[in-house]
């Protein structure tokens, strides 16, 4: 069960990986949802750019389309 804004959200356990470290790059949530490394935000962008800037937190990140899955 995960916690997303208040919201419980069942996953099963083979879908999660725990990292020990941050991400280096963005993480594509749902295409093309992304996850900012750096603060959290969310956004949204078109499918197939390699790097991405924040607009909350203003770093610009490599986009880890593999994550896509």
């Amino acid at each position: 069960m995960l916690d997303v804004h208040h919201v419980e959200i069942r996953i099963p356990k083979g879908d999660v990986e725990i990292r020990s470290e941050r991400p280096n790059g963005w993480s594509v949530v749902r295409e093309p949802h992304l996850v900012c490394p750096g603060c959290h935000s969310r956004t949204v962008i078109a499918e197939g750019k390699k790097d991405a800037k924040c607009s909350e937190c203003g770093r610009t990140y490599p986009i880890d389309w593999k994550d896509a899955g």
